[in-house]
């Protein structure tokens, strides 16, 4: 008798210590997937009479800011563009531009829990076709 009140009272405490996730509404509850992280390029450009533009390139997550490249021209690049410039339909964020008989190209992919950065290049003089991309950094997403 002792035992089966004992159970009963495990049992009582048990259940009454569950969570009901059907009280919970969907902002309440907790979720295991990251976020959506806010990715882009932020290009800073100095114009040179001499040399021409001048342009240093970082990558942004959610507004932290990492300098990822060196480049001439550079400029934003709409999705649309991505298949000109033989970049991932799936990638994030792309920048880059032609200067004086060559162009420099930037774009982002998310590799797990990093976002990756390739960069390319071609020029008017070069004996074959493509962009000879590259990865250059691989940054971890925040936490």
């Amino acid at each position: 008798m002792r035992q089966s009140i004992l159970f009963v009272l495990m049992v009582s405490v048990l259940c009454a210590c569950q969570n009901d996730k059907r009280k919970l509404d969907k902002s309440q509850q907790l979720s295991t997937d990251r976020p959506e992280a806010k990715i882009s390029f932020r290009c800073e450009t100095e114009m040179n009479d001499e040399t021409g533009p001048s342009s240093q390139v970082f990558l942004v997550i959610d507004e932290q800011a990492t300098k990822v490249a060196d480049i001439q021209a550079c400029n934003q690049i709409d999705p649309e563009a991505y298949q000109q410039h033989k970049m991932p339909s799936n990638a994030l964020a792309a920048c880059g531009g032609w200067w004086a008989g060559g162009g420099q190209y930037l774009y982002a992919v998310q590799l797990k829990d990093n976002i990756v950065v390739f960069q390319g290049f071609q020029d008017e003089g070069q004996d074959d076709e493509g962009y000879h991309y590259e990865q250059i950094a691989s940054i971890p997403l925040p936490e």
